[in-house]
């Protein structure tokens, strides 16, 4: 075999029925030197026979992506199969040892990557909020700090009465109040 031209093959057709389709081509799919071509090109994909497993591959060859971009951005070491034949092989003698199908351990993969990815999202949720809440914390303590020398300087300018009348907020080291109607940050009410 040389690098620009192949080697000789030969074509065939295969009619397979299709209860047995899904264990002939994941048969076939252990081959290195197959090439399948599309004889239905012309139709649509939505009405091939087998668009609705490629779509859920799909889904899940998504769902894994998610993950591994989440595992990412926690500068954590994704772990990828060194050898896909030996991969494969202990696959199949797993499948083998639960004594069930091919279609139904894709099934429960699917259930499983499904259930995880969502255990996922909801932790990343509460992480992010748990980042902004430290981050607001960090905020009041910030501005507690830099206002605790103006709030003692004249105690009887500045009361932490929180309920009625206007409120202000410190805008700058100097002190100066300015209205502010609804603010996130250390509000103060202005004494009569």
């Amino acid at each position: 075999m040389s690098l620009f031209r192949s080697e000789e093959m030969g074509f065939y057709t295969l009619a397979v029925t299709t209860d047995h389709a899904w264990e002939m081509m994941n048969e076939l799919g252990e081959f290195n030197g197959l090439q399948f071509l599309d004889l239905n090109a012309s139709e649509g994909s939505l009405t091939r026979q087998y668009t609705r497993n490629i779509k859920r591959c799909e889904d899940l060859e998504a769902k894994i992506a998610f993950v591994e971009l989440e595992i990412n951005k926690f500068h954590k070491e994704v772990q990828r199969c060194e050898e896909p034949q030996e991969f494969l092989s202990e696959l199949k003698a797993r499948i083998t040892f639960q004594k069930k199908s091919e279609r139904a351990y894709f099934e429960d993969v699917e259930h499983e990557i499904s259930q995880r990815v969502s255990q996922l999202q909801a932790h990343v949720k509460s992480y992010e909020t748990l980042v902004e809440k430290y981050n607001h914390l960090i905020e009041y303590k910030q501005v507690l700090l830099k206002t605790k020398p103006f709030i003692f300087m004249d105690p009887g300018r500045f009361s932490f009465d929180f309920l009625f009348s206007t409120y202000f907020c410190i805008e700058c080291p100097s002190a100066k109040l300015t209205p502010k109607p609804k603010l996130t940050y250390l509000l103060f009410q202005r004494r009569k």
